[in-house]
């Protein structure tokens, strides 16, 4: 066979809740068949685009030349010809882009469709596309298309001409596409089904349009017809068990399914029309290669200055030889980035402006890997080597030799100088693991905001003022069928038929239905900011998140896919940040002031006792319950068995509890049996780094390592010479195979900072208890029933056992457990809770109160949140009389059981 044909009608899983093939399964098909090109034409939506353009890369690197030809398959509208069309039923239409310019239109009919024409479909009305049809191929669809519906219809053949010349291409399809139209009794056997496609094909010919037979593709394989039956099926459809045979076939197939034309014509359609379609269309990409970051002016300038300030500031002028030379590679590697500085800058705006508010940030990520991230306040983890540091003189003293691995561990000292305390600081991370070995990782800062200032929608403001609100916009999600949720459709499925599937069976249908597009949505924290000049359908449609108008504009594709081409931030609303803001309020003493070096404090981690309870009392063998990342069941059997002796020693166990494959089975057994001490423990990326570096192998070989290990790729691609090469240089058997265990490794910054937060908490939880656990409460928004709390520590415990007695269902949420956790330990230290006072209590905050912690107006059970913010409005502003309280929404009988409280 000379050729292969070309299909030009295809729906992947993305095509929601109704293809069960993935858009990388269809062209590795296409390509195995040598295929010169395969469409992907998915139900209104372009989603499965970037991952067509990274499939279809692979397969060119293994040396199948395959094209996409990038479309939709649309729901079509004919206003011209009918102005009342806002609630008919839609036609199907085939939408194919041509080049660069027509990828555009077709995004910017997407966007209109989603965001100005949506009725239950993303609508595209005849009027719109014309003014867009510029470079797109349009065909006429399936049996849904407005020229199908014609034929069967049996309208005129002036009528169907009129119809077919809107069309570039007319489409046929298999028989056994639409045979349902024989169970139906729309026609009365195959043979006017024939009569159909026959035709059209006479259409083609008459008006010189060619006639194109497609598939309609909606799985791989004849035996996929299965997984798409259970799919509708799960949909409520009554005929799901009647599936069309919608599959990818061949070309030799599809000849035979259209020989009903004859030899010649079957040719025609099969193979020379689709390869012309195919030839007409440039070989593009859905996303513009190349990075268009934003550039703010004077930002690389600004940043210098800044830096270059609190640097001698800090470490004095001229800096110490570590100092400079770490701030130098920095700031050479950031100007050489396009855009980097002008990231960093507005990270630190973002920053700035909260601190502005009185609320602190905290870097996720490895951006605290970076010195610079750290001078401009971004980070709050200071990279360098261990040190001791003089904020009167500027003496400093460098450890370079590994003497200690955080400079929060050195012993105090005075300086040699003048005699003032040291400061000590340092946790010795490399800026590589941000900017990446050759300075060439563009910066990606993820930030938490307290969660009071995030929900004021303050990060976005700031973008917006700097870039504009129409180039500020949410970055979009897609929610698809998990494996539990396909297992469950299958189960139901077997249940209603009596089918019993194989084991093999089983994992091919849960394959097929695992990715299935089920909706939209948008990232909790995640901007993208548009490059200047350019327009969002350069690089995405937009769209409203789930289809909800009132959601808001995120973009079309999931963020993922765009990570890499435009600046996106991702910024959370956390609560750590505002118990902090809490802490300082309450306690008039910044966070900044903590001890973070005090043996006391890091006591907590390995017991209850310096909080004056024990073990037996508490229920917990340390008493780290409720600090952040320390106090979960998990962590505490850490806690137990690594015993922290240090900030060191923790950050190690934050790693270890974030990665995955590094504790069970990995880290947790080396430390049970005594092969090595914690401190010798992967538990970060930089772990692995730092680690060959110190062995004497050379920065490129711990690198490479450093990203295999981080990645879980060390256990199939650690080269037998690689391992030789460690084992050489007196890297131990534990070591490497520890290396291939792990499945995904924590950034050391992140954990930083993590058991940064942790310990300046922990130093509030041990000397100033109720403005700790008012403060905690509060961030945490937690609701504590007063029957709960008001009646001491044994009256607590006693309610806390008499709920876990209950039903499964009555059982309080996890966080309600918690609350209840810490209220207790707050009673057993002597801490009493005051009822909640129309006079005295706040709305949702726990308030610190002559020794004790008054409970919040939401501690009322007859009173909604709303109602309590109301109530604690109307007190500030004007007492609170019973007309008042009548006018925050409340009933009489709850007013008056509210006065009855105050008497």
């Amino acid at each position: 066979m000379e050729k292969e044909r070309v299909e030009l009608h295809v729906h992947t899983k993305m095509s929601a809740m109704d293809g069960v093939t993935s858009v990388t399964d269809f062209i590795n098909r296409a390509a195995q068949w040598r295929h010169p090109a395969i469409a992907i034409t998915d139900h209104g939506v372009v989603q499965a685009f970037p991952e067509a353009m990274q499939a279809v890369r692979q397969c060119r690197k293994q040396g199948y030349g395959l094209k996409i030809l990038y479309g939709i398959e649309a729901y079509y509208v004919d206003d011209v010809a009918n102005q009342d069309h806002a609630h008919r039923r839609p036609f199907h239409l085939t939408i194919l882009a041509r080049n660069r310019a027509g990828l555009k239109n077709l995004y910017q009919l997407v966007s209109w469709s989603h965001l100005h024409n949506f009725y239950r479909k993303p609508r595209i009305t005849k009027s719109k596309l014309l003014e867009h049809r510029e470079g797109l191929f349009l065909g006429s669809a399936c049996d849904l298309g407005e020229l199908y519906r014609a034929v069967v219809d049996g309208r005129p053949w002036e009528d169907l001409c009129a119809i077919a010349r809107f069309y570039d291409f007319l489409e046929i399809q298999p028989l056994g596409n639409n045979e349902f139209m024989m169970h139906c009794g729309y026609v009365s056997g195959e043979e006017q089904i024939r009569e159909f496609n026959r035709i059209i094909v006479r259409l083609g010919k008459e008006l010189n349009i060619p006639v194109c037979a497609t598939g309609d593709v909606h799985f791989l394989d004849p035996e996929d017809e299965q997984t798409r039956c259970i799919l509708m099926a799960a949909q409520g459809y009554a005929d799901a068990s009647g599936q069309p045979p919608l599959y990818f076939r061949s070309t030799r197939e599809m000849l035979e399914e259209f020989a009903y034309l004859g030899e010649e014509k079957a040719y025609e359609v099969v193979v020379e029309n689709t390869n012309w379609i195919a030839d007409q269309i440039q070989n593009i990409e859905p996303i513009p290669a190349g990075t268009f970051y934003p550039h703010l002016d004077g930002a690389e300038e600004q940043l210098d200055a800044l830096v270059r300030s609190r640097a001698n500031a800090l470490y004095g002028d001229p800096l110490p030889p570590v100092v400079r030379e770490r701030l130098e590679q920095e700031l050479s590697v950031i100007s050489k980035q396009e855009g980097a500085a002008s990231l960093y800058w507005i990270a630190h705006l973002q920053v700035y402006h909260s601190m502005e508010h009185g609320y602190r940030v905290m870097a996720r990520g490895a951006a605290g890997s970076s010195f610079i991230s750290w001078l401009a306040g971004i980070s709050e983890i200071n990279p360098l080597v261990p040190h001791y540091r003089c904020p009167h003189c500027r003496y400093t003293e460098f450890f370079t030799h590994e003497e200690v691995n955080s400079g929060f561990d050195l012993p105090q000292k005075s300086c040699p100088a003048c005699g003032h305390p040291l400061e000590r600081d340092g946790q010795e991370i490399p800026w590589e693991s941000f900017l990446g070995f050759c300075g060439d990782k563009v910066p990606d800062f993820d930030l938490n905001f307290a969660s009071e200032y995030y929900y004021q929608g303050r990060p976005k403001q700031v973008l917006k003022s700097l870039f504009g609100k129409d180039r500020v916009i949410k970055a979009g999600t897609i929610s698809t069928i998990a494996e539990r949720t396909a297992l469950r459709y299958i189960q139901k499925h077997e249940e209603e038929t009596g089918l019993d599937y194989s084991p093999e069976t089983l994992e091919s249908l849960t394959k097929g239905l695992v990715g299935v597009k089920r909706s939209t949505g948008q990232h909790p924290g995640g901007f993208v900011i548009l490059p200047e000049n350019r327009e969002a359908e350069d690089f995405t449609p937009l769209q409203h998140p789930g289809d909800d108008p009132e959601a808001g504009i995120s973009t079309h594709f999931d963020f993922h896919s765009l990570h890499d081409v435009f600046l996106k931030l991702d910024d959370l609303g956390h609560d750590v940040p505002t118990i902090c803001r809490y802490l300082e309020k309450y306690t008039g003493i910044p966070i900044t002031d903590a001890d973070v070096s005090d043996p006391a404090v890091y006591r907590l981690f390995t017991s209850p006792e310096p909080l004056g309870i024990t073990a037996e009392q508490s229920g917990f063998r340390t008493g780290a319950l409720s600090l952040p990342e320390y106090g979960t069941p998990f962590v505490e059997e850490m806690l137990t068995a690594c015993r922290p002796e240090g900030f060191a020693d923790l950050v190690k166990i934050s790693g270890l509890s974030h990665g995955t494959g590094t504790w069970l089975d990995n880290a947790e057994k080396l430390l049970e049996t005594g092969v090595c001490p914690l401190s010798e423990l992967i538990s970060s990326r930089e772990d692995v780094y730092n680690t060959l570096r110190a062995y004497g192998l050379d920065a490129t070989f711990a690198f490479r390592m450093m990203e295999l290990v981080r990645k879980g790729k060390a256990g199939k691609h650690l080269h037998p010479e690689e391992e030789a090469r460690m084992r050489e240089h007196g890297i131990s058997d534990w070591y490497i195979d520890s290396c291939k265990k792990i499945r995904y490794l924590f950034p050391k910054a992140h954990a930083g900072e993590c058991a940064l937060m942790a310990v300046r908490l922990g130093w509030y939880k041990l000397y100033h208890p109720v403005a700790y656990y008012a403060a905690y409460l509060t961030g945490r928004d937690a609701i504590l029933e007063e029957e709960a709390v008001m009646h001491g520590a044994e009256a607590c415990r006693t309610y806390i056992d008499r709920i876990r007695e209950r039903a499964a269902e009555d059982l309080p949420d996890e966080d309600c457990r918690m609350y209840l956790s810490v209220a207790y330990e707050a009673l057993l230290r002597g801490i009493r809770f005051l009822p909640a006072s129309l006079g005295c209590s706040a709305a949702s905050a726990f308030v610190p109160e002559d020794g004790a912690i008054r409970l919040p107006l939401t501690s009322v059970k007859e009173l909604t949140r709303e109602q309590a913010e109301r109530i604690e409005s109307a007190r500030v502003h004007g007492g609170l009389s019973r007309e008042a309280l009548y006018a925050c929404g409340l009933s009489g009988e709850t007013v008056d059981a509210l006065l009855y409280r105050e008497i």
